[in-house]
């Protein structure tokens, strides 16, 4: 019995030991109201775990204290950079702009080159048509005119032989006449040919 009330004994002074130690923790927080000795060992409990969290809150606080300073350095640092992006972006807008309207505008354009070119083709073949008439026209005066040159030769050459007793001053040899229809029939070919 000794040695069981020796174990009270000790456990009282460990109690009491205890209570001391929980409630000058107590009184440091602020907590001035009674404490049994029955409530020991939770607000102990209680007081770590009081502890335990208060640390924990203190190293966060001091993450996020870095993380609000880490943070504000980078916007320092990246700055510039967001006003030089700022810069670009409207750039990039303004050239995508240009760009636009530069493309509606060759558009057009192609458009209207693509209608002069079928206009001009068309007016090309007309005056091929045209041309190519003229010159068979060209071709069927020429040969009208040649039959014609020659049909005044041999009437010509008929006169010639029956009118050979006719006075030379009146009359001018078949060769000039030949040369002057010649030349006639040259003019009204060039004078053609300019026309066409």
């Amino acid at each position: 019995m000794k040695v069981c009330a020796q174990k009270r004994v000790d456990l009282k002074i460990k109690m009491e030991f205890k209570y001391m130690k929980v409630r000058k923790e107590l009184d440091t927080l602020g907590y001035f109201k009674t404490l049994s000795l029955e409530s020991v060992p939770l607000v102990e409990k209680l007081l770590e775990d009081l502890k335990t969290t208060t640390e924990s809150l203190q190293k966060y606080m001091k993450i996020a204290q870095n993380a609000i300073q880490d943070k504000e350095n980078l916007e320092v640092s990246t700055g510039p950079y967001k006003s030089d992006n700022a810069k670009l972006v409207k750039e990039c807008n303004d050239l995508h702009l240009t760009f636009l309207n530069y493309r509606g505008q060759t558009e057009r354009d192609i458009k209207e080159l693509r209608k002069q070119i079928l206009t001009l083709t068309e007016e090309n073949n007309k005056l091929s048509h045209e041309n190519d008439k003229l010159r068979t026209r060209l071709r069927e005066t020429e040969l009208d005119l040649m039959k014609s040159a020659t049909t005044a030769r041999k009437s010509l050459q008929g006169k010639r032989c029956g009118n050979r007793y006719r006075d030379q001053s009146n009359y001018s040899s078949p060769d000039e006449e030949l040369l002057h229809e010649n030349l006639e029939i040259r003019h009204e070919l060039n004078e053609l040919k300019r026309n066409s």
